[in-house]
């Protein structure tokens, strides 16, 4: 699963067999947070989009600008 990760981020499968098991982990590890942050700010905006209001009209805004 982590190798399946790496390369579903960008990682070339070739590439990999050099990596050592530390540095591995630390793609792994970010890719990971990486994805939980992006969930956070998903379930964050459609959060703010359900409550509507001058919040969510200037959350639009900056993410327009």
């Amino acid at each position: 699963m982590i190798i399946q990760t790496l390369v579903a981020n960008g990682h070339h499968f070739g590439a990999i067999g050099g990596y050592t098991q530390r540095q591995i982990e630390l793609f792994y590890h970010t890719i990971i947070k990486d994805k939980h942050a992006q969930k956070a700010d998903t379930i964050e905006a459609v959060n703010l989009g359900f409550n509507g209001g001058s919040q969510t009209t200037q959350y639009l805004k900056d993410l327009r600008n």
